[in-house]
Formats: C-alpha cells, structure tokens, sequence
C-alpha cells in the first residue's frame, strides 16, 4: 500500500494519493553476472483532490499492469532496466456548487457530476548503481543514479448527474524523471535498515492543456505541466519474516520552492 500527500500551488489543489495492489513475479540468474524477472498484478488507487471548502473531486481506479525487468554487473557497477505497462477504469465523482441543488433535501447548494472513462500507460527505466562497503561496520553506501518516462493516456468523458456537467477531451500526461540519490543501509538482525537522500527532477513531455466543454463554452485548461525538482530524504526497514517472506515498511518527504509531498508505503512479499 501507497499513500502520497502531496501539497497544491497556484495552479493545482492538495492532493491525498492512495494505491493497494497485488503483484506476482518470477525471477532467474539468467547467468553468473545477469538476472532476469517478470510480474504482473492488479492495482486499486483513490485520487482525492480537496479545495478550502470541500472534497473538491475523488477518483477511483482499478487496473492491471505487467512489466519486465533485469540488471547485470560490470565489475562493481550494476545496470538496471526495467519497462512495466498497464491499462485502468476510472470513475470520477467533481463537487458542484449549485445554489439550487436540494439533493432530495438532504444537501443545500450542493451536486455532483460523475463520469466513467479509461487510460492506459506504460514506463521505461534505466539505472546506475554500485555498492561500496565500509569495512567492519557493515554499513554498505550505494551511490544510484536513475532515468525513468512515463507516459499515460486518458479517455475523454462526459459527466453527468449535475447541472453543470464537462465534457473532457482526451490527453495525454508524460513525464521526465532522473535521480541521484545515496542510500547506507545496515542489517541488524532480521532487519536490513537504511536511509537515503537524493534530488529528483521531472520535465513535463505531455499536452499542455485539455479541451473543456462547460455549460456550452469550451476552455484550454491546463494540466499542470510545468517542470519541478526537489531534495528528498527517506529510510525503510526490511524484515526477514522467514527464508522466503519479508515485510517493508518505506518512507519519503520531498521539499523544495516546486514541491511538497509525503510518501509512505508497506509491502509484503512471499516468494515461492
């Protein structure tokens, strides 16, 4: 489980994420210095956008995805690529401040538009990473550099149930992602504990703005678009429940003048 709390600006609202899903995978040592892996799964995600009066809109998603992965060592550097895809519904629910919605009295000047549509996505990634250990300490700095794209098409939709529905062209929202970051980790009994800091830097690299129809007039409205970068810091914990089970439980924060987010995620992984 996901769940990311990020902090709105001039142009987007505060945001609560949430995502739970289930994933299984298979891994192989392809050879001495290659490994190689597959999984699949299916994801259930809320998208909670609040205004300073209300729940401004709620989004819930459900999916599946697939993805391929691997890494091999050159000497004591390590690559890594991975390429995942995937496919969701999604049923949206918008606040409308309508003055003469009486909601069968159960509400004053308050309705709701509704609306049911798809996206697909999928996302390429590259990383760089080396592990250098500290004598007898046994804390291991692993140094990480990483390139990741992601790009996701939405369907367009029309709502209804209100009085002032939107129609919403289809979009697409792409996104630049790099990262250097340095993790040291240390196991301590059945718990490899580690904390890390970075900076990350994201370019926007889809549309810029969506059609939007509105009581017959239509808009551009922008999709936030602009790029954004910050420092981040984190730690997590890793417990060996037994030979082939282990929980994590990870933590991130994110500061900077273009963002800020929390992020907090628990895994449980059975291998068999």
């Amino acid at each position: 489980m996901v769940i990311s709390i990020n902090e709105g600006d001039s142009t987007t609202l505060d945001q609560r994420i949430e995502q739970l899903g289930v994933a299984v995978g298979y891994g192989w040592q392809q050879s001495a210095d290659m490994r190689l892996g597959v999984m699949a799964g299916y994801l259930n995600g809320n998208i909670t956008a609040t205004s300073a009066f209300a729940d401004a809109q709620d989004i819930d998603s459900n999916g599946i995805f697939a993805g391929i992965y691997g890494d091999r060592t050159f000497g004591r550097m390590t690559l890594g690529l991975g390429l995942a895809g995937g496919w969701q519904s999604n049923d949206s629910t918008r606040f409308v401040n309508d003055n003469l919605a009486t909601t069968g009295g159960l509400t004053l000047g308050e309705s709701r538009a509704s609306a049911s549509y798809d996206s697909w996505y999928i996302t390429p990634e590259a990383s760089l990473a080396t592990d250098i250990g500290l004598g007898s300490s046994g804390v291991v700095l692993t140094p990480t550099a990483r390139v990741r794209y992601a790009l996701q098409a939405v369907g367009g939709y029309t709502e209804t149930g209100s009085t002032a529905n939107a129609s919403v062209d289809g979009y697409t929202l792409g996104v630049f992602e790099g990262n250097l970051e340095l993790e040291a980790s240390k196991t301590v009994g059945i718990a490899t504990l580690s904390g890390r800091a970075g900076y990350l830097f994201r370019s926007s690299a889809g549309d810029d703005s969506v059609p939007v129809t509105m009581l017959g007039i239509t808009n551009s409205v922008g999709i936030g678009d602009t790029d954004s970068s910050a420092a981040y810091l984190g730690a997590s914990a890793d417990f060996a429940l037994a030979p082939q089970a282990s929980f994590v439980l990870d933590g991130q924060g994110y500061v900077s003048d273009d963002m800020e987010g929390l992020q907090g995620l628990a895994r449980l992984a059975i291998r068999f």
